[in-house]
This record gives structure tokens, C-alpha cells and sequence, in this order.
């Protein structure tokens, strides 16, 4: 009896033992089937995840590039910000090239309107003074060469469009040509009081000088009265006087007279002017038929003053034309870089500015 109770009892063990671990196999195969129904549902969310990334990406994308939005980050404070889209860009682009080229057109026109006063300047030189003549010749080339140079870079930069070079032309055209222009419109305006004086004190030298040395004075002289129709300085009456206000009185009767250059060219061959015309007619009035009766300071003035006013008139124009173009240029050159940084397409709309601080 004792040997079946124990039989019975390992049996009973041993169903026991075997119950447990086929529950223990039971429980680990749960516990794997959990834990791959897990991993499964991950991975599908994983590669959810990947396949809704690309749109997500897309719209993210389109939401940085499509223009000015929110999110770029932009300076925190803007002076005079615009949107440009494309046309206003390009418009604004060929509007630069054609105010380039117009203000090398107005200074070509200068030069050729007052290339023919200066040249002019340069055969009647012995009776101008040289400050006369200096500044006739820099208030026309310092300016057309001034322009020319900074229109041509700036022209040649547009056409690139390049972003350091934008803003390296508008740097030259600020500290270059705009500054030149305004200096010389100042000096023209400061020159413009004393004109007159100086040009009658150089003509009565060049007047007495013609008198006691000939020369290139006598050949400036003659070209003068001949070529502007006019006789002495002030009038005929000039020719007979010496001096520095042309007081004193030559008792020399063979200097009683006029070059023959005073007069009227068809009357020269007469007896009755040029050399030997001396009593009534020199020392009272002067007979308009034959001799020319306004003198030639008037002349001389108005000479140099068609140069001047030329400039006068021309540089507020282009002076102002660049000041415009320089703005309008930091406008391009802002949009240009946004566009570079921000935008996938050069058809995006971009954000410009003229000035800008802060983080960005």
C-alpha cells in the first residue's frame, strides 16, 4: 500500500509539473504574440510615418520658398519694405538700365554742345584767363567721364545681376558720382558771381598786350572781333586807352585807330575804317557801318557761359536721376539676395528693403 500511495503521489507531481509548464508555454506564447503585434503595429506606423514624410516635406518646402511668408526668417525691423514679385523685379531691372543709359546720353549731349564753346575757348585762349579755362575743361570732362564710368559698371552689373556687385555699384554710385555732380553744380554756382569781372580785367590785358607785343595775343584778338562781331573791350573806344581801367589817353596819333578786325568785313577795303580813322569818329560816336559798335567782354561771357549753363542745366538731372537709381538699386540688390537665400524658383516672390536691422 505504501508503494501505490507513492506511485500516485509522483504521478500527481508529475501531471502537476507538466500542467505548469505547458501553462508556462502558453503564457510565453501570449506574451511573444504581444509583443510582435507590437512590434508590428511600430513598424507600420514607422513606415507610415516614411511614406506621409515626402508631402509633409513637400508642403513644409512650399511653405519656406512660395514667396514672403512669416516663417523665413527676416530681419526683425525694416525700413521701406516692398514685395516684389517677378515682373516688378525685371520691370525695375530694365528701369535702372534705361535711367543708366539716359544719363550717359545727357552727358554725351554736353559734351557735344559744349565741345564746340570750348573749342572755340581754345582759339581765343590768350584772352581768357586760366582759371576760365581751367574750369571749362573740368566742369565738362571730370562729370561725363564721372558718369560714363559708373552708368557703364553699373550697366554691366545689371545685366549680371549679381547681388555683391549690386551693392558694390550702389556704394559707387553714391560715393563716386553723386558727390561729383553736387560738387560741381556748387562750384558752378559760386564761379558764376565773378565771371565777368575776371574775363573784362584778362581782355584788356590781352588788349594791351596786342598793343605793344603782337603775337598769338594779336591773332586771339583779331579772331574775336571778327568772329563775335564786336570791337574792344567795353566798345571802340577801348583802342584808345592804356592802362588797367583804360584811363590814360594815348597822345600817339599811329595808335588812334582800330585793328582791322573791328571792321564790318565788307566796308574794310574803305578808307574810312581801320588804321588811320582817328579825329571826329574815334573821339565821339561811332559809325555802325562800318565799324562793329558792341565790344566783346559780352562776347567772351556769353561764351563760357554756354558751357556753364549746359551743366547747369544737365547735372540737377542727373544728379537727382542717380540718387533715384541708387535707392532703387538697394531695392534690386535686397531682393536679389532674398531671392538667392530663400526662394527655390527665380519666379518667387521676394521681400526687399532699403535698410534693415535686428536678428535674422
Amino acid at each position: 500500500m505504501a508503494s501505490e500511495i507513492s506511485d500516485t503521489t509522483k504521478t500527481d507531481d508529475l501531471s502537476k509539473s507538466s500542467g505548469l509548464s505547458v501553462g508556462g508555454r502558453k503564457s510565453s506564447g501570449e506574451s511573444g504574440a504581444s509583443i510582435s503585434e507590437d512590434k508590428s503595429a511600430s513598424t507600420s506606423k514607422e513606415t507610415a510615418g516614411t511614406i506621409s514624410s515626402p508631402s509633409s516635406a513637400s508642403s513644409s518646402s512650399e511653405a519656406t520658398f512660395s514667396g514672403p511668408v512669416d516663417n523665413v526668417p527676416l530681419p526683425t525691423r525694416m525700413f521701406a519694405r516692398v514685395v516684389l514679385p517677378y515682373r516688378a523685379r525685371v520691370a525695375l531691372q530694365y528701369f535702372l538700365i534705361l535711367v543708366y543709359v539716359a544719363c550717359m546720353v545727357a552727358m554725351g549731349y554736353v559734351v557735344v554742345h559744349s565741345g564746340f564753346s570750348i573749342f572755340d575757348a581754345v582759339k581765343v585762349s590768350p584772352t581768357l584767363p586760366t582759371k576760365e579755362k581751367v574750369a571749362l575743361l573740368l566742369l565738362v570732362l571730370v562729370p561725363t567721364v564721372c558718369i560714363w564710368l559708373t552708368a557703364g559698371y553699373a550697366l554691366n552689373v545689371l545685366n549680371g545681376l549679381h547681388v555683391k556687385q549690386l551693392q558694390r555699384a550702389t556704394i559707387v554710385v553714391f560715393n563716386v558720382s553723386i558727390f561729383v555732380l553736387l560738387f560741381m553744380h556748387v562750384t558752378i554756382m559760386v564761379e558764376e558771381n565773378g565771371r565777368h569781372d575776371r574775363i573784362v580785367r584778362h581782355l584788356m590785358k590781352s588788349f594791351e598786350k596786342m598793343r605793344s607785343e603782337g603775337g598769338e595775343y594779336a591773332l586771339a584778338v583779331n579772331f574775336i572781333q571778327g568772329e563775335f562781331h564786336c570791337c574792344g573791350v567795353g566798345n571802340p573806344r577801348s583802342w584808345h586807352s592804356v592802362g588797367a581801367n583804360f584811363t590814360e589817353k594815348i597822345a600817339d596819333i599811329d595808335r588812334l585807330s582800330f585793328p582791322w578786325s573791328c571792321c564790318i568785313r565788307d566796308v574794310q577795303s574803305s578808307p574810312l575804317c581801320g588804321n588811320g580813322v582817328v579825329s571826329k569818329t574815334i573821339e565821339g560816336s561811332f559809325d555802325n557801318e562800318t565799324v562793329f559798335a558792341k565790344g566783346c567782354d559780352g562776347k567772351l561771357e556769353s561764351l563760357t557761359h554756354s558751357v556753364v549753363e549746359n551743366m547747369r542745366f544737365v547735372t540737377p538731372i542727373v544728379l537727382w536721376s542717380m540718387l533715384v537709381s541708387a535707392v532703387l538699386m538697394l531695392y534690386l540688390a535686397n531682393a536679389m539676395r532674398y531671392l538667392y537665400r530663400y526662394c527655390e524658383s527665380d519666379t518667387d516672390t521676394t521681400v526687399t528693403w532699403i535698410l534693415a536691422w535686428g536678428k535674422k
